[in-house]
C-alpha cells in the first residue's frame, strides 16, 4: 500500500485509557489476533502515536467455497500522552480483553485502566450539559431483580432523583454540552472508555486525546450542572486499609463460574468450577492482605497489595498451578485475579462495643490506579448488632453490598449472602459481642 495516505482515514472518536506510570514503548509490535494481517504500519515519535491497518479473511459460515469469503478491515491507533502518563487505544474492534492484550505489549508491567472518578474528569469545563443516556449501578447487591438501571431520552439526566444518589453509583453516561463555545458530544463508561459521536482525521483524534489527558491529569472533580452530579463516581483512597475481613468474587462469577483445572500428585487432571473454591482471609494489615483459595484437595496462597508489580501475587514460588479457562484460553490463577474484579470488606474501626455501629468498607480491587497507588470505589456500610436480629442502618439508603443484615446471618463468625459465604478472621470475631 505504497500509495495509501492516512489523510483518507477518518476514525470514530472512541478511546480506551490506561495509566502508564513507567512510560510506553511505542516501537513495540502489538499482539494482534493471529487472523489479523497487518497491511499498513506507521509510527510517529514526535506525536507519540502508532497506526496499524489490518485485514482479516472470514469464510462464510453457510458455504465451504472459498469464493464466499468476506474481507474485514480494522484500524488500531495507539497514542501516548507523556505529560499525563496516559495511553490511549482507539480501535475499530472494541473488546475488553483485546484492549488489555494490546496494551500489554506497549506498557511495562500490567496495564491498568483508570478509576471511575478519574475517567469522569473528562466532563470538566462543560456548559449546558444534557445527557441522553445514563447508567446507574446499584449499591445494594442483594436481590436479583435489578443491578444496573439505564435511563434514555432527550433529557434522561432530569429523571435522576436525589434518592438515586443514595441507592446508585454513576455508571456510563452520554450526552451533549458546550465546550469553549462549541457544541460537542461526550460519553464516559466505568470501563475507562471515552467517546464522542465524531469522525475526523487522525491529527484531530490525537488532539482530542491530549485534551482529555489534560482534564484527567488536572485532578479536578467535574460539576456538569446537570442532575448527573447527584450520582457519585467513587472515592479515592491512598492504600489498602487494615482489618480486611472478607473477600468475594465479582458478580459475573456467580452467574457463570469459569472452569478450573489443576493436577493431583498422581498426575490426574481435576476439573471444577471457581465456586468450588473458598476465599479466606489469612492475615490483613495496612497495605497488604494475605488470602487463600481453598478446596478440599488443593490450597493456593496469595497476597494483595498496591506495591510495585501486580496487585495479586502468589505468596511463594512453590504455590500449586491452578488454571482458569476464560474466553477460549487458559490463564493461571494469579493472572486471572489481576484481570478480573473482586471485592474486599473491612471494618473502618475494629473496636466495637455492644450496640455500637460497625462501619464496613467495600473495596473493588479492579478499580486500582497504579500510577497513583490509590483504591477507588470504597463504600461505607453500617451494621448494628442486636438480639432482635434487626439491622438498624445509620444511613437507611446504604444497605449492605457484601456484609448484610442480621436476618441473613447465622453467627458472628459466618456472614451469609444470597450467593456466597465468607469466614471472618478470628481477630475480628473476637471483638464482636455475643449474640445470645
Amino acid at each position: 500500500m505504497t500509495d495509501f495516505s492516512l489523510y483518507t482515514v477518518r476514525p470514530y472518536f472512541h478511546a480506551k485509557v490506561f495509566a502508564t506510570p513507567d512510560g510506553v514503548d511505542m516501537t513495540a509490535e502489538p499482539d494482534l489476533p493471529e487472523k489479523l494481517q497487518i497491511i499498513f504500519k506507521g509510527v510517529s515519535d514526535p506525536h507519540g502515536a502508532a497506526v496499524y491497518l489490518t485485514r482479516e479473511a472470514v469464510r462464510s459460515p453457510w458455504s465451504s467455497d472459498e469464493r464466499f469469503t468476506n474481507v474485514a478491515y480494522d484500524i488500531f491507533i495507539f497514542h501516548h500522552n507523556a505529560e499525563a502518563n496516559l495511553f490511549f487505544i482507539c480501535s475499530s474492534r472494541r473488546h475488553a480483553q483485546l484492549y488489555t492484550r494490546l496494551a500489554a505489549r506497549f506498557v511495562p508491567g500490567r496495564p491498568r485502566q483508570l478509576s471511575n472518578s478519574s475517567i469522569n474528569r473528562v466532563l470538566n469545563d462543560l456548559q449546558a450539559a444534557e445527557f441522553f443516556s445514563v447508567g446507574m449501578r446499584k449499591r445494594n447487591k442483594l436481590g436479583r431483580i435489578e443491578s444496573y438501571r439505564m435511563i434514555a431520552g432527550p433529557s434522561a439526566d432530569r429523571a435522576i432523583q436525589e434518592t438515586d444518589g443514595r441507592l446508585y453509583d454513576r455508571g456510563h453516561c452520554f450526552g451533549k454540552a458546550l465546550e469553549a463555545g462549541n457544541q460537542i458530544t461526550i460519553g464516559v463508561s466505568t470501563a475507562s472508555k471515552v467517546w464522542s459521536n465524531t469522525y475526523d482525521r487522525i491529527p484531530e483524534l490525537l488532539e482530542w486525546c491530549n485534551a482529555l489527558a489534560a482534564k484527567i491529569a488536572s485532578g479536578r472533580n467535574p460539576r456538569t450542572g446537570s442532575r448527573l452530579d447527584l450520582l457519585s463516581a467513587g472515592q479515592e483512597l491512598v492504600n489498602v486499609p487494615a482489618g480486611v475481613i472478607a473477600m468475594a468474587w465479582a458478580a459475573e462469577v456467580y452467574l457463570d463460574p469459569p472452569p478450573v483445572f489443576f493436577r493431583r500428585e498422581d498426575g490426574t487432571v481435576v476439573e471444577l468450577n471457581l465456586l468450588d473454591f473458598d476465599l479466606e482471609i489469612i492475615e490483613s494489615r495496612e497495605g497488604n492482605v494475605s488470602f487463600a483459595l481453598t478446596n478440599p484437595e488443593i490450597t493456593w496462597y496469595g497476597e494483595f497489595s498496591l506495591g510495585d508489580g501486580d496487585l495479586f501475587q502468589p505468596a511463594s514460588d512453590n504455590e500449586p498451578e491452578i488454571a482458569i479457562h476464560r474466553s477460549n484460553e487458559d490463564v493461571w490463577i494469579a493472572e486471572y485475579l489481576n484481570e478480573e474484579s473482586r471485592a474486599f470488606t473491612a471494618p473502618i474501626s475494629p473496636q466495637s462495643k455492644d450496640g455500637a455501629i460497625i462501619p464496613c468498607l467495600i473495596i473493588s480491587s479492579h478499580l486500582v490506579t497504579m500510577h497513583s497507588k490509590r483504591l477507588i470505589g470504597m463504600r461505607r456500610e453500617w451494621i448494628l448488632p442486636e438480639k432482635s436480629c434487626q439491622a438498624k442502618m445509620a444511613d437507611p439508603f446504604s444497605i449492605g453490598c457484601r456484609i448484610v443484615s442480621w436476618r441473613l446471618m447465622r453467627q458472628w463468625s459466618s456472614v451469609m449472602t444470597v450467593r456466597a459465604k465468607w469466614r471472618i478472621s478470628s481477630q475480628f470475631t473476637k471483638q464482636m459481642p455475643d449474640r445470645a
